[in-house]
């Protein structure tokens, strides 16, 4: 009789471990994973029923050996009571495993990333048990996922797969920025997003950077700020690092490997990453990538400036005139003209090029023609200029009326962004000989005087006659 009680309490908890395990899904089962329609599925089933374990189940498949690296121990039914506490802590077990503990996010977590999922998948099983599901699909990465069917009724079963997209974005963000037209001296904000991804539990190096590198700017590092799920993070200074590379560009390295935990609690939580930087080229090339454990992305975002070509003429432009010297000034939207713009010449001591430096040494506010009679401006944003010549070529006036350039962007008709370095609209100016003066010291001035001289010395003549006879 006691050897009765004892098979049918065995036969109660193993019926007890069976209602334990039940997760939503049932025999006759159609599983709905939703989130995963693009993806290739896959699916194995890892535990499968057998009345004569303690537990009612056991290992299939040869699923028992990453269950067992995952748990750390060779008790394939110390384990399957750790699931079934995991589901129902209260379930009753076996005496013998009643200390189990439940299994953590991590344990399982390492179990499916220790599987090897290969098997066919299907929306509909009739054998009770648990089933590993996996999906890949490009430009994601996925978690793997379990499904428990029971003995029994039909149910459906409602998974939603949990994937992370891997693509990295970038924007300027900044008032002024948006179009990618800017000027040197221009202070860019910048705006990078992404996902924290999975990364297989099991991997030993789990690594996240965001790696931005410009060419044409200077960073602000101060400017560095970063939000993981809408949560700033703070980084140290090992985790935010600018170097200037060898060719002259810059490279921000933001490491967030920290936020990538064992059971991936971060995943496909929203990273933004924000910066701002200088300007001090015609043109800013910023290209942003991320890597980690199996994921790399990138996405290159440039800013132009613009450039105003003078040519100075001769009257009836048939002549190009170099050495004009000019002051260039611009003209807001309410009219307001500013003072001189200070520029550097492009090739030192070279007159005809100049680039726009607002805060550089060595710099001029007069710009001046150069041999082909022309002098161009880079570095300009859009907007209204003005040229006054202050220095006339040789045997040239100067043209008191300014000329007026509107300088703006060639943009892409559908994002409204420039394109490259822009000029489309340069100008000229034409400058009149100087005016005839006066001649002095000429053939008139001559006649008059021989003319004086000889009415001088004929009245001269008459008086030296005149005493002659009165002396005698």
């Amino acid at each position: 009789m006691k050897k009765l009680l004892k098979k049918m309490s065995a036969l109660l908890v193993a019926m007890a471990m069976v209602m334990a395990m039940c997760m939503t899904v049932s025999a006759d089962t159609t599983i709905n994973l939703t989130g995963a329609d693009s993806a290739t599925k896959y699916m194995m089933q890892v535990i499968a029923a057998n009345p004569t374990t303690p537990t009612g189940w056991e290992f299939v498949n040869g699923a028992a050996g990453a269950y067992r690296t995952a748990f750390d121990t060779s008790d394939d039914q110390a384990i399957i009571v750790a699931l079934i506490k995991n589901v129902n802590a209260s379930a009753t077990v076996p005496t013998a495993y009643a200390s189990v503990a439940a299994a953590t996010t991590e344990q399982l977590d390492r179990a499916l990333s220790g599987l090897t999922i290969n098997g066919t998948y299907q929306s509909s099983v009739s054998a009770p048990g648990l089933y590993a599901i996996k999906a890949t699909e490009t430009g994601f990465t996925y978690k793997n996922m379990a499904a428990y069917v029971e003995f029994g009724a039909t149910t459906t079963s409602e998974i939603v797969a949990k994937k992370s997209p891997i693509a990295i974005q970038k924007t300027t963000t900044g008032s002024g920025d948006t179009d990618s037209a800017v000027a040197i001296g221009d202070t860019v904000s910048y705006k990078v997003t992404s996902n924290i991804p999975y990364i297989d539990s099991l991997n030993n190096k789990k690594t996240y950077k965001i790696i931005d590198t410009i060419n044409g700017a200077d960073y602000n590092v101060d400017s560095v700020a970063v939000t993981v799920g809408g949560v700033p993070v703070t980084l140290s200074s090992a985790e935010k690092t600018i170097v200037t590379n060898p060719n002259g560009t810059q490279t921000l390295t933001v490491d967030l490997s920290g936020q990538i935990t064992v059971d991936n609690a971060n995943a496909n939580k929203p990273v933004v990453l924000t910066y701002t930087a200088v300007v001090t080229k015609t043109t800013v090339e910023n290209t942003v990538s991320h890597e980690a454990t199996d994921v790399s992305d990138s996405d290159t975002v440039n800013v132009y400036t613009g450039q105003i070509t003078l040519t100075k003429y001769n009257a009836d432009r048939s002549k190009p005139l170099s050495g004009a010297g000019f002051n260039v000034k611009a003209v807001s939207a309410d009219g307001a003209v500013s003072d001189p713009l200070a520029f550097r010449h492009a090739t030192a001591g070279v007159d005809g090029v100049y680039i726009y430096d607002p805060n550089g040494r060595d710099t001029v506010t007069e710009v001046k023609t150069g041999t082909n009679g022309t002098v161009v401006v880079k570095g300009l944003d859009e907007g209204t200029y003005e040229f006054y010549e202050i220095t006339a070529p040789n045997g040239y006036s100067i043209n008191e009326n300014p000329t007026s350039v509107q300088l703006s962007a060639t943009k892409d008709a559908t994002t409204g962004r420039a394109t490259a370095e822009f000029s489309n609209n340069d100008a000229e100016m034409t400058d009149s000989l100087l005016s005839a003066l006066p001649s002095t010291g000429g053939i008139g001035t001559y006649v008059f005087t021989i003319v004086g001289v000889v009415l001088m010395a004929a009245a001269a003549g008459i008086l030296f006659i005149k005493r002659r006879r009165s002396a005698e």
